[in-house]
């Protein structure tokens, strides 16, 4: 296999793991039904250029030891992180739909064989946050090789509802700098849905740069 090809065969996996972050379903099938609201972007008509969400960019020049400091200041003393097992998949599908449901981005259903797809995608790390003993969200994170430059993505983080405004999206971002660290990587990326202006503002909070808008369409 080429490298070309190599590269393709991983953006067509990290793609397909975004999918449920970026690229809404309007078919729900009806034991679904109870999972949509009206307040579900994914059940309205998109835009005709598609749905915008902001290409997000922290480089290398700010990944500094400085930076790493400033992020410890930040962690919520009251939310644990642990890495999410293979007995956790029910548990994050669970976490994952009602954390998008009554968020402004397009939202689509997920099942557990579509969570356990991206869980044992071997690039793909899941944490999960507890907050007095209560699992409260996840961050999904993946890492890619472009042009010989090692990028790591944020694919996907969400909090439950009743949870939010407590730091836990903040520090599960925290968190994950660490795999990222491990890892050696040179860039962070992540895409926020434009009109998620809680989403925007953590991810510029941890220190993401704007590069653009990528619209997408179902």
């Amino acid at each position: 296999m080429s490298s070309q090809q190599s590269h393709e065969k991983k953006s067509l996996k990290r793609d397909q793991i975004r999918r449920f972050f970026s690229m809404p379903t309007f078919s729900l099938e009806e034991e679904d039904q109870e999972l949509s609201v009206s307040k579900s972007v994914a059940r309205e008509k998109p835009p005709e250029e598609g749905y915008p969400y902001v290409q997000m960019v922290l480089e290398e020049e700010n990944l500094t030891s400085e930076f790493e400091e400033k992020l410890k200041k930040r962690i919520a003393s009251q939310v644990k992180i642990r890495r999410a097992k293979e007995e956790d998949i029910p548990l994050l599908t669970q976490l994952y739909n009602r954390s998008f449901i009554t968020a402004e981005d397009p939202y689509s259903p997920m099942k557990e064989e579509d969570m356990e797809m991206i869980f044992r995608h071997n690039h793909t790390i899941i944490l999960i946050s507890s907050i007095w003993g209560v699992d409260s969200g996840f961050i999904i994170i993946d890492f890619e090789e472009e042009n010989g430059k090692k990028i790591g993505y944020i694919c996907g983080l969400g909090t439950l509802p009743e949870w939010q405004q407590r730091g836990i999206g903040t520090t599960l971002g925290i968190a994950s700098w660490a795999y990222f660290k491990n890892a050696g990587i040179q860039e962070l990326r992540c895409e926020v849905y434009r009109k998620n202006k809680g989403s925007y503002n953590l991810i510029k909070g941890l220190g993401f740069k704007e590069k653009g808008i990528k619209y997408y369409k179902f």
